[in-house]
C-alpha cells in the first residue's frame, strides 16, 4: 500500500471490541482501559506492531504503525476475518455509489433515476480512476475515459429529460422535437457494458484498503478550497462557465462531506438548489435563443427567464458572500 500510517478504517457490522482480540490471528488487539475512544495495542505473534485507536459511535478505527513495523501492521489488512468486517471509509463510500448504479441502471428513461444514477457516476469519476493498486496505467486512462464519456451522455439524457418537463410547464411543448433525448439515450446505453457495475464492484473488492492512509476530511478541505476559488472567479450572473464551476464545486464538497461524514452549513444546500435552478433555466434560454424564427410567445418566455435568472443570480450573491470573503 506503501503507506506511512496511521490508517483510516471503517467496521461495515457493530460488534463489541471484546470479541477482535483473538478474531484476527495471528494478530491480537489488547486493549486498554475503558475510554472514548478505546486505546489498544496490535500485536503480531508476540511482537507489538502498532497501536489502535477505536470510535464505537463512528464504527472508525485508527491504526498506527510502530517504528519500522508498516509491512507487519499492513498483513492484517489481508486476513479474511478482517477483510470480512472493515472497510476503507473512502472505498465503502464508493461501494455505495455502485450500488446505486445498480439500482437505476435499468430504468434511466425516468428522470430521477437517471439523476441519481448521473449523480453516482460523478461521484465515482472523482475517486475511481485513482485507484491503482491492481491497475496499469493504460487501464487507469482507459477507465476515466469510460466514466467521463458515460458522465457526458447521462448529463445529456438529464438535460433533455429537464427540458422535456420546463417546456411541458411552459407551454411549449412543439419545441420538444428538437430535444435529441433518444439519441443521447442510445448512446449512453450503449457504451455501458453488461459487466460495467460487476467490474466496478470487482475491482472496490480488490482495492478494499485503498486511500486507507488518506483521511476523508482532506478531501472535504480541498474541495472547500476549490469552492472558496471558484467563487471567486464569478464576477457577474454572465460568467456562465465560472458560475458551472461552482456548482460542479458545491456539489463535490457536498459528497466528500457525506463520505467524511462531516455536516455541512445549510447555506451550501441553498446554494446547489440556486445554482441548479440557474442551470436548467440558462439550458432553457440556450435553446430559445437557437430558434429561427421566434414565436411571439417564446420571446415573452425569454423575457420571463431573463428575469427568473436575474433573481437567481442576486440569490446566488447573497448565499456565496460568505465563500467571497474567505481568502483564496
Amino acid at each position: 500500500m506503501n503507506n506511512t500510517g496511521p490508517y483510516y478504517l471503517l467496521f461495515e457490522t457493530q460488534s463489541a471490541p471484546a470479541t477482535w482480540e483473538q478474531a484476527f490471528s495471528p494478530y491480537r488487539i489488547a486493549w486498554m482501559e475503558a475510554s472514548i475512544p478505546l486505546e489498544g495495542t496490535l500485536f503480531l505473534n508476540k511482537q507489538p506492531v502498532g497501536e489502535v485507536r477505536y470510535f464505537p459511535e463512528e464504527l472508525r478505527l485508527e491504526l498506527f504503525p510502530l517504528s519500522e513495523t508498516q509491512a507487519q501492521l499492513e498483513g492484517l489488512l489481508t486476513v479474511p476475518a478482517f477483510r470480512e468486517m472493515c472497510n476503507s471509509p473512502i472505498i465503502g463510500w464508493c461501494e455505495k455509489q455502485v450500488a446505486i448504479l445498480s439500482e437505476h441502471i435499468a430504468n434511466l428513461e425516468d428522470m430521477k433515476s437517471m439523476q441519481a444514477f448521473r449523480t453516482a457516476l460523478c461521484n465515482l469519476y472523482m475517486i475511481v480512476p485513482r485507484i491503482g493498486k491492481t491497475l496499469s496505467k493504460e487501464r487507469q486512462k482507459d477507465l476515466k475515459r469510460l466514466l467521463k464519456k458515460l458522465v457526458n451522455y447521462a448529463g445529456k439524457v438529464r438535460d433533455d429529460q429537464v427540458l422535456f418537463q420546463l417546456l411541458d410547464e411552459r407551454g411549449l411543448a412543439q419545441e420538444q422535437k428538437r430535444l435529441k433525448f433518444k439519441k443521447h439515450l442510445v448512446k449512453l446505453k450503449d457504451t455501458l457494458s453488461a459487466s460495467f457495475v460487476s467490474d466496478l464492484q470487482e475491482l472496490l473488492e480488490q482495492n478494499r484498503f485503498a486511500f486507507s492512509g488518506y483521511h476523508p476530511k482532506v478531501l472535504v478541505a480541498k474541495a472547500h478550497r476549490k469552492l472558496v476559488k471558484a467563487v471567486h472567479k464569478v464576477h457577474s450572473e454572465r460568467d456562465v462557465q465560472a458560475m458551472h464551476k461552482v456548482l460542479r464545486w458545491v456539489r463535490s464538497l457536498l459528497a466528500v462531506s457525506e463520505m467524511a461524514s462531516v455536516k455541512q452549513d445549510k447555506q451550501l444546500y441553498s446554494l446547489e438548489k440556486i445554482l441548479g435552478r440557474w442551470h436548467d433555466l440558462i439550458l432553457l434560454q440556450d435553446l430559445l435563443l437557437k430558434q429561427k424564427k421566434a414565436p411571439i410567445e417564446s420571446l415573452r418566455i425569454l423575457v420571463d427567464l431573463e428575469k427568473e435568472v436575474k433573481h437567481l443570480a442576486g440569490e446566488y450573491r447573497q448565499v456565496s458572500s460568505e465563500y467571497w470573503e474567505e481568502m483564496v
